[in-house]
């Protein structure tokens, strides 16, 4: 119920931000952000939480993907001048064929 609400919300948003208004919920407070599974290179299980106090960009990406294989390098370049104890590059793949075909892209 709640990815229906979302995915209605981001469709109405993309046809008018009127239309948005109509289906989107404001908030007093923000609410927890749920983590998606995450597995590190040394397969240690993380949660989104594991970087409090940092700014993530979250790239939700697969080898599979076209646009996404052209922006890893970017990325990548990214992380290597910003990333640190304040900012942090998590690109969270989304291959099912796990850590082999990501390792190897």
């Amino acid at each position: 119920m709640k990815r229906r609400g979302f995915l209605s919300g981001a469709l109405a948003l993309g046809a008018s931000p009127v239309a948005a208004r109509t289906v989107m919920a404001e908030h007093q407070k923000p609410l927890p952000m749920l983590s998606p599974p995450i597995t590190d290179g040394a397969g240690r299980s993380l949660t989104l939480a594991d970087f409090s106090g940092r700014t993530v960009l979250l790239n939700i990406w697969a080898t599979w993907c076209p646009p996404c294989r052209h922006e890893m390098p970017t990325l990548d370049r990214l992380q290597a001048r910003l990333g640190g104890a304040k900012f942090h590059v998590l690109a969270l793949s989304i291959d099912k064929g796990g850590f082999d075909i990501v390792r190897d892209f």
